[in-house]
């Protein structure tokens, strides 16, 4: 996902991020809108991610389909966290 700006406002640090219109994981596991070889593909993007984070020694506190985004509504768009 890539970052476009970072505010601090009294102690809190906001991230903006690109615009993903494509919906949750969640939305498409939730409406069956996933093939096996799409879910499959999804998941290894999770891993991907959770493992990018962990190499450089950072810890995602709340790791759920809601919290992974697809970048369009295209069939199989990249998934991004």
């Amino acid at each position: 996902m890539r970052f476009r700006q970072v505010y601090e406002e009294r102690g809190k640090l906001f991230l903006v991020t690109q615009l993903c219109r494509g919906g949750e994981l969640y939305g498409r596991i939730a409406q069956d809108r996933l093939t096996e070889e799409q879910a499959a593909l999804a998941m290894a993007s999770v891993v991907a991610a959770v493992a990018y984070c962990h190499r450089n020694c950072i810890t995602h506190g709340d790791i759920k389909p809601e919290n992974f985004v697809f970048t369009t509504r295209v069939k199989q768009p990249p998934l991004l966290s």
